[in-house]
């Protein structure tokens, strides 16, 4: 009879303890679900971002910011290292030439230096105004190549005041001038030295005056009447050697206007 008894407490001590084991198993794995992901799980992850990262390759510009919008034509990204290299090296020449052009500041045409020789052209173009109007442009331009219709002209110098902040009305000043042919950074417009001397000689600037005795060596006649040449000649001469005189004779005019003008009558 204790012999039954105690087999029955083995049996259902074994079948406690296998039930406890079982439940311990079951929550491990429960645990591992809730916070270990799956295979498939992070199979499926795994496709969703490579899914997002070729979507984006794909709609990745390099012309545009994050907005959608297109960069300027000057910040546009190169298309290879030896664009990039190509420009910068044209950069540092063209600080170079202003850092020793400056301190050199050698005679471009007749004795004239860079900026007197543009401040000429500007004068010439200007036919004496101290601003360039179109026509007076469209002469420079065509000077420099421009073979476009008057249509095409009118576009242009708009479109050139535009950049200078010119009207176009008012014209080009000498100051914004400078600007347009004297800024290396303006590659299109800059004008260099050697061309700078063949718009002089197109345009005559740095010429010498000729004299009204010159003119006469060389058999040129004077608008002026001889008569009326010699006449101011003497004139000249007098006011040198006796200026009193003049003085009384002026004088003398003033007392006579005087004397000859009517009296005033009062009441």
């Amino acid at each position: 009879m204790a012999r039954r008894q105690n087999a029955h407490l083995v049996r259902f001590s074994t079948v406690i303890l296998a039930a406890l084991a079982l439940l311990a198993i079951t929550r491990s794995a429960c645990l591992a679900t809730l916070f270990v992901p799956s295979y498939r799980h992070w199979r499926i992850v795994g496709r969703q971002t490579s899914s997002v990262v070729a979507s984006a390759k794909a709609d990745y510009d390099p012309t545009t910011d994050d907005e959608g919008e297109e960069f300027p034509e000057d910040m546009q990204p190169y298309e290879s290292d030896e664009e990039a290299e190509e420009e910068v090296s044209g950069i540092l020449a063209k600080l170079e030439s202003l850092e020793f052009g400056a301190k050199e500041n050698t005679k471009v045409h007749a004795g004239l230096d860079r900026a007197e020789a543009i401040e000429a052209i500007h004068r010439a173009l200007g036919a004496g105004s101290d601003r360039l109007s179109s026509r007076a442009m469209r002469r420079f331009a065509d000077l420099s190549g421009f073979e476009g219709s008057e249509e095409d002209w009118s576009q242009e110098y708009e479109l050139l005041c535009e950049d200078l902040s010119a009207h176009p009305r008012e014209g080009i000043s000498l100051a914004a001038w400078f600007r347009l042919v004297d800024d290396p950074s303006q590659a299109d417009n800059y004008i260099n030295d050697v061309d700078l001397e063949k718009l002089c000689d197109q345009l005559g600037v740095g010429e010498p005056e000729v004299s009204a005795g010159e003119l006469q060596s060389q058999g040129q006649r004077s608008r002026i009447p001889e008569r009326r040449v010699r006449e101011r000649a003497e004139k000249a001469e007098r006011e040198v050697r006796n200026p009193r005189r003049d003085e009384n004779q002026l004088k003398d005019q003033r007392r006579t206007r005087v004397e000859r003008a009517p009296r005033q009558r009062y009441r």
